[in-house]
């Protein structure tokens, strides 16, 4: 995209876009872990629990290592800043694969078989009713504020963040090097 139009370095969706894959190939990693360690400290070696605990921690570390990287552009962009991000992303996030594969069979069977189209609809129709009632749910809590960020602060931001990962892929060498008691 660059190579052909640079100009979209520009842009707020690129920008966004871009970052919010660096969330995922460098922030989420490091939460994930974290994520991990804690369920298998909380839950032992129940092998069934710990599955699924673990499936959790980690579509959450996803959207939050994507919000991470994501979230002093939209500060700067839009003007807000949403406390409750976060929690609204995670709840949101189940009903994106029933969204999507219904409403992508719906469309399908609707070339062919409009009845059963119009079935597979109404099941993809709850997935989305869920993902509504979140949105206003969250739209009532007054925990987003106008916000604004001066450029500046989006480099420092990032300078940090680049800082406390590296610091982070750091911790094992440096756990080595002390002196075992």
């Amino acid at each position: 995209m660059v190579g052909v139009t640079p100009r979209v370095l520009w842009d707020a969706s690129f920008q966004m876009s871009f970052m919010a894959m660096v969330g995922l190939i460098l922030v989420f990693p490091p939460l994930q872990s974290l994520g991990r360690k804690a369920v298998s400290a909380a839950l032992g070696d129940r092998e069934m629990a710990v599955s699924v605990a673990n499936s959790v921690t980690d579509s959450f570390g996803v959207s939050l290592g994507a919000l991470i990287a994501v979230w002093p552009l939209i500060v700067y962009y839009f003007g807000i800043i949403s406390w409750v991000g976060p929690l609204s992303t995670f709840l949101a996030m189940f009903s994106l694969p029933g969204i999507i594969i219904l409403g992508a069979l719906a469309g399908i069977f609707g070339l062919f078989v409009l009845p059963l189209a119009q079935v597979v609809a109404w099941f993809a129709w709850l997935f989305l009713a869920y993902l509504l009632l979140v949105v206003k749910i969250f739209d009532l809590v007054p925990f987003s504020q106008p916000g604004s960020f001066d450029a500046k602060w989006i480099w420092i931001y990032y300078a940090a963040l680049a800082l406390a990962l590296w610091l982070n892929s750091l911790r094992p060498k440096l756990i080595e090097l002390m002196p075992k008691a």
